[in-house]
């Protein structure tokens, strides 16, 4: 089925849904399952809130780089935060990660390992050369979200420390675009 076959048959279940009518099954109802194609490189930003402490939100942004074999979803991501420390103060903090899981449709549902890493001297980005780093915090995280009729990737993703780890569980809500990829220069023969 065409990309835009799949994004009429999105649009007409949910212009249904809305009216309260039940979507009809049909044939075609039935390759909707089959993976879209969610490979390639997204930038992505939303908001990290502490689960029970709406008023302890923080934003982030990065790229999610996502690897499809068929039904089946390996990813890897950086992005950028700012962390809050212990004594009040935030500090400029990469989260770092892999996942993996399934594509049924244009819906995604996975889990995800993420470390946090923040440079050792306070204000300063943990990518710049020769600054100390300090790798901490474990996370683990599900992950469910899709493709949305715009071609828009959303996110939602569930995150609590790994056992003995000191993290409050969050939830993260990503929204980002696929990232294009620059042409190869050609070359020519003279």
């Amino acid at each position: 089925m065409s990309r835009d076959a799949t994004r009429l048959l999105l649009a007409l279940s949910f212009a249904a849904l809305a009216c309260g009518a039940e979507p009809e099954t049909s044939a075609t109802d039935a390759a909707s399952t089959e993976p879209a194609a969610i490979g390639g490189r997204w930038a992505v930003e939303g908001e990290t809130v502490e689960t029970g402490r709406e008023e302890h939100k923080r934003s982030i942004s990065g790229t999610v780089i996502l690897n499809q074999d068929g039904g089946r979803y390996s990813s890897t991501f950086t992005m950028s935060t700012m962390f809050p420390t212990p004594d009040g103060a935030a500090l400029e903090t990469d989260v770092i990660g892999e996942g993996e899981g399934t594509v049924e449709g244009s819906k995604i549902t996975g889990e995800a390992r993420t470390q946090l890493v923040v440079a050792g001297v306070p204000g300063v980005d943990p990518d710049f050369a020769f600054v100390p780093r300090t790798t901490s915090t474990r996370i683990v995280s599900t992950v469910e979200g899709g493709i949305q009729p715009d071609g828009t990737i959303v996110l939602h993703i569930q995150s609590k420390g790994e056992s003995g780890e000191d993290y409050r569980p969050t939830r993260t809500t990503l929204r980002g675009k696929r990232v294009e990829s620059a042409a190869a220069p050609q070359r020519t023969t003279e």
